[in-house]
């Protein structure tokens, strides 16, 4: 793993000080560079910036079993690693009821539907629905450049731990997303249905 990261140019090593002229900064390690104890280097990560909360929820439908709710981006569904403000206790907080748990999950930087069950058994009927493929999860996607046509990709995933992101591996888990064009627009972008198969976690991505 980290002779790929030193490869990719994504690790520095701390330049050695040679004389008193010399400018000691982080430089990409050469073939033949030497990390010993004490060492110091520099990892370059990419990160998603915080996305600021586009709106509140809203309630779209509520009956006796469900609340099925309008999850504005910026917001994570539930407690993330800072803590923030997250749907689920939004919507609790808002009608009152400590019943509501979600029966899917939408990342932080996605808007979109998100359903509520009012209670562990409604939570884990519908999550067995999901997993049965009885309801279809459809996204929709701003993509640079246009579709030639209907696409149907297939890969196997797999989920890099360490890296925190989804890979393509030989072993990983077979995965199936349809890619259809729902509008083209002037600045050379499109709005891209996406129909997922599988639930592979990143599959999307």
């Amino acid at each position: 793993y980290w002779e790929g990261e030193i490869s990719a140019g994504r690790v520095l090593l701390k330049r050695r000080k040679r004389s008193k002229e010399d400018v000691v900064d982080f430089v990409q390690p050469g073939g033949d560079a030497v990390f010993t104890k004490g060492s110091q280097v520099k990892i370059l990560r990419h990160v998603h910036e915080r996305v600021a909360a586009s709106g509140e929820p809203t309630i779209l439908h509520e009956d006796d079993s469900m609340m099925i709710v309008n999850k504005p981006a910026g917001v994570p569904t539930l407690d993330d690693i800072a803590g923030l403000n997250n749907v689920v206790s939004l919507m609790q907080a808002l009608t009152g009821n400590p019943s509501l748990r979600p029966a899917n999950r939408l990342d932080r930087v996605t808007s979109g539907v998100l359903l509520l069950a009012k209670g562990g058994h409604q939570q884990r009927r519908v999550m067995a629905m999901l997993e049965q493929r009885q309801l279809t999860k459809v996204y929709l996607a701003r993509v640079k450049g246009a579709l030639e046509g209907p696409v149907e990709y297939s890969a196997r995933i797999t989920y890099n731990q360490r890296a925190r992101r989804a890979e393509l591996a030989e072993d990983g888990k077979e995965s199936r997303t349809d890619f259809s064009t729902v509008k083209e627009f002037e600045d050379g972008t499109s709005l891209v249905q996406c129909v997922l198969h599988s639930g592979k976690r990143h599959q999307i991505r």
